[in-house]
């Protein structure tokens, strides 16, 4: 037979075309299972990474989470996606556990969306299942010891300045977060990691200085659980139980805020409360036990922050990965290195 009354090879068509596919579907595998960038686009975690940074996120570390939504459009926007395949959570196991000071990455709580559609996070773990966590002069305390601050976490400052014609060159030489404007150019209100705080007072310019601390019991309806029967603010904090899978509280009308969301919106049960007794799915329930782990997490830029103190606990369901490695920049010489 003639070579022109062959069949074509069905292999040797559209070849690019294969390649643009095959390509897509590896980088849709490694990204599901694997490895993920990330960019930072705010200043919560400002001097451990900064806005601008890319991050590799590592999946394997704590275990793959399977894809929850199977179409949605990367890139197109959280709420383009199709609801004809949604599955339920899983999880590969991994290599690790989560670890209290491990800078994680997960989809925050709080949307209506499927959960792998919510708004990434990136924060530090400050505590785990079982822990309690209290917060105390702006010192973090779980299970009542003091935790170390992160090396580049930074306090709010009350800085009273001196002899300084261009306070905005001083802030922007030394690397410092602009700050508001100051109606008399001398006072400022600063988030500061103790290396910054140094080289701002090296510099001969600081006339005074003082943390800016929030008095105990100063009620910040912002913070979780909005609830002033707990008078806490960011300053002083809990304490906090961090639930755990298997675990069980006690429930009354008082302590109800603190666990009915995740009662409710985490593990599909209704809440009620009729005359200071709880019902859970239409039952009496003195006390819950819980259905999965939960988190407690911070950014270490805390007063320029909005993390677990505003919208509560993280679920195991919403972990995406480990922070593992700072890809490139907009500091100083950190590309390619291991962050912790």
């Amino acid at each position: 037979m003639s070579p022109a009354g062959e069949k074509a090879n069905p292999k040797k068509k559209f070849p690019l075309l294969r390649l643009l596919f095959g390509g897509f579907f590896l980088w849709l595998i490694i990204r599901s299972f694997f490895f993920q960038v990330m960019y930072i686009p705010s200043s919560s975690m400002r001097g451990t990474l900064n806005e601008g940074d890319y991050i590799l996120v590592n999946k394997l570390a704590y275990g793959p989470r399977m894809p929850i939504t199977l179409f949605s459009l990367p890139f197109a926007g959280s709420d383009r996606y199709l609801d004809w395949v949604i599955f339920s959570y899983r999880r590969i196991p991994g290599y690790s556990d989560v670890k209290r000071d491990d800078i994680i990455v997960f989809n925050l709580p709080g949307s209506t969306l499927p959960i792998d559609l919510h708004r990434p996070y990136i924060k530090r773990c400050m505590a785990l299942p079982g822990d309690s966590i209290s917060i105390i002069n702006g010192d973090v305390f779980v299970n009542g010891k003091k935790s170390p601050r992160p090396e580049w976490s930074q306090q709010r400052y009350a800085v009273e300045l001196k002899n300084c014609n261009d306070p905005k060159l001083l802030f922007e030489q030394l690397g410092i977060q602009q700050p508001a404007a100051s109606p008399d150019k001398i006072h400022y209100t600063l988030f500061l990691s103790e290396v910054q705080l140094n080289k701002l007072r090296a510099t001969g310019k600081v006339a005074a200085f003082s943390l800016d601390r929030v008095k105990q019991k100063t009620f910040n309806v912002q913070l979780f659980p909005h609830d002033p029967t707990f008078k806490w603010n960011a300053d002083f904090y809990g304490p906090l139980y961090i639930p755990q899978k298997g675990k069980t509280v006690k429930l009354t009308s008082k302590n109800s805020s603190l666990y009915r969301t995740i009662i409710v919106d985490h593990e599909k049960n209704t809440f009620e409360i009729r005359r200071d007794s709880i019902f859970i799915n239409s039952k009496y329930a003195p006390a819950y036990t819980f259905k999965q782990n939960y988190f407690f997490a911070m950014g270490d830029n805390r007063y320029d922050s909005e993390d677990s103190r505003y919208w509560g606990f993280v679920p195991e369901s919403h972990i995406i990965g480990k922070a593992s490695m700072l890809l490139t920049t907009s500091g100083e010489g950190r590309n390619f290195s291991f962050i912790r």
